[in-house]
């Protein structure tokens, strides 16, 4: 009987979590939602943590993954700049 008792509040609390329209910043501020006490509160902080962790680490995926883009880009914008250089010295062209 307990663990149905359990269940209904866990549903009442991510009822009033899913219904409210600011995102949550941590387990405090869902305190206010009706069915989020102190247990649920805590583990939302735990949750929100391990989210954040997570977008945090795609976002410096992201990053890199663009900077390395950027680096290939000029290498090859450089190589094109150099073969031209040497067609044009080759006819007499000064670039």
């Amino acid at each position: 009987m307990l663990h149905v008792i359990q269940a209904l509040i866990c549903s009442q609390a991510l009822v009033s979590v899913q219904k409210y329209p600011l995102p949550l910043q941590n387990g405090t501020d869902a305190m206010q939602l009706e069915g989020v006490g102190p247990f649920i509160a805590k583990k939302l902080d735990k949750l929100l943590l391990r989210v954040n962790g997570q977008l945090e680490k795609a976002r410096k995926q992201k990053e890199k993954r663009s900077r390395e883009e950027n680096k290939e880009n000029t290498r090859k914008t450089n190589g094109v700049q150099e073969g031209q250089n040497q067609i044009a010295s080759k006819f007499g062209f000064g670039l």
